[in-house]
């Protein structure tokens, strides 16, 4: 046993989990009996490496080593405490360290009730170095939700707030929505276990806040009648870019709702709609409205009830959004990719990850890595059309094809066979010259078109990226 403590004091691990009898350090389980805690707390309070500490289990006596190791460590900057049964004197305690401790700035609770809650207001009102805290699992009920809409009336560090599986209720969340009405330092809240009723009650605060920018909602009680509270309430919020309504009860009507406020709203770029029920005629109303937005960059719909009807909506959204980069469907009804589905990921160059169930993995990747190809190639070009690019590799041929079409004058020149002459686009011919890497054959080209100096840059970076591809 001495052995693992000396290993703990000289580790350079900066994460370290006890779970009762059990100690996780650099990814190897030990066991320990209760007897050597004291020396187990010794150990870490020695170490100047470790800073997450992560607790599960405690009893009361293993609380006292804690508060001593707290009362001294400079290292540790996230706490968190998981299923301790902790009598009041201790807890009191070990918030009374809390009060003085200037280096945590995560701490993480569960399994607390109301009267906890007391101790927490009293710890938050000097504390300034927690600026995370997370209250887990726990017992407060609208009255220790009362104490912590208090607690952010004076304390201004808390930018990251999660409240998860408690037993608020809606008086509860009317002082949660109270105090985001006036709170301008919260920047990330989670909030969890809530209904529609309590929805009513929290919305309105998102018409006023301005400050939060992560607002995640999942694993709520959410239906049509939530969604439509929230969906009003965001239209014209300018705060908020990523929004988590994962495992809610949306549906497809909820959907509607949900499209208008995006008709709207001008800030959420990041979406997350998974586990919703959501069907075709949902995802109908979601993909019409995002034909023409040009905000959202990512959209996740795993886990529903789309089909492959819905990949044709996908496909005439995908002809006109030219921003989204992501989009996750894996887990739908989705068993086939029509052919012109794949023509239009090569024509749509902003999408670079669209994750549908594994059997077609092998078909999208292959069309994004010649897409992230031609993307590249269009980067260091800065940003000039395809036929600019294509001018590059054909300004010797301008006066032997001046009536043909550029890119079979760019085909006759790389030699490819007259048949996929005919048949090629101008991103397949960018692609081509760059995946056969004919360097030889672009350099005299760059030669030859010393003369133009914006070709000549140009082709330069192009030789470039070829070179170190």
């Amino acid at each position: 046993m001495s052995e693992l403590f000396k290993t703990i004091k000289n580790s350079d691990t900066k994460k370290l989990c006890i779970n009762g009898s059990s100690i996780v350090i650099n990814n190897l389980l030990h066991q320990i009996y209760n007897g050597n805690k004291k020396y187990l707390y010794q150990a870490i309070s020695n170490n100047q490496t470790i800073t997450e500490l992560f607790l599960w289990y405690m009893n009361n006596k293993e609380i006292k080593y804690l508060i001593k190791l707290l009362q001294n460590n400079q290292t540790i900057k996230k706490l968190y405490l998981y299923f301790n049964k902790l009598n009041s004197e201790n807890l009191l305690k070990l918030y009374e360290v809390l009060k003085i401790n200037g280096t945590i700035s995560t701490l993480s609770l569960d399994d607390n009730d109301n009267e906890s809650m007391k101790y927490l207001y009293e710890v938050l009102k000097i504390n300034e170095s927690i600026s995370e805290l997370h209250i887990y699992s726990s017992q407060i009920d609208d009255t220790g939700m009362e104490y912590l809409s208090n607690i952010f009336e004076l304390n201004q560090s808390i930018t990251i707030l999660h409240l998860r599986n408690n037993i608020i209720d809606i008086e509860g969340t009317k002082y949660l929505g109270t105090m985001l009405k006036k709170n301008k330092k919260i920047t990330t809240l989670k909030y969890g276990k809530i209904n529609d009723n309590c929805i009513k009650y929290l919305s309105p605060a998102f018409m006023i806040n301005e400050s939060i920018n992560i607002l995640d909602l999942s694993y709520n009680e959410m239906t049509v009648r939530g969604i439509k509270h929230l969906s009003y309430a965001l239209k014209n919020n300018i705060s908020i870019k990523k929004l988590n309504l994962n495992n809610n009860k949306i549906s497809d009507i909820g959907m509607k709702y949900l499209s208008l406020m995006l008709e709207i709203n001008k800030t959420i770029v990041m979406l997350d709609l998974s586990n919703n029920k959501i069907g075709n005629d949902g995802f109908k109303y979601l993909t019409d409205v995002m034909k023409n937005n040009e905000i959202i960059t990512e959209l996740n719909l795993e886990h529903n009830e789309i089909n492959d009807i819905g990949m044709e909506y996908l496909y005439d959204m995908l002809i006109l959004n030219n921003t989204i980069t992501k989009i996750y469907l894996k887990y739908n009804n989705i068993d086939i990719i029509p052919k012109y589905f794949i023509d239009v990921l090569q024509i749509n160059h902003s999408l670079s990850v669209l994750d549908l169930d594994d059997n077609f993995d092998e078909q999208i990747e292959e069309i994004f890595n010649k897409n992230k190809i031609i993307a590249k190639f269009k980067d260091v070009c800065k940003y000039c059309n395809v036929n600019d690019a294509l001018l590059l590799i054909n300004k010797h041929n301008e006066n032997v094809y001046p009536q043909q079409p550029l890119v079979v004058r760019f085909a006759d020149f790389v030699r490819l066979p007259n048949k996929a002459s005919d048949n090629i686009n101008a991103n397949d011919a960018i692609y081509w010259i760059l995946k056969n890497k004919m360097i030889k054959v672009a350099k005299e080209l760059i030669i030859k078109c010393k003369i133009h100096k914006r070709i000549y840059e140009r082709g330069s970076d192009m030789i470039n990226l070829i070179e170190n591809k």
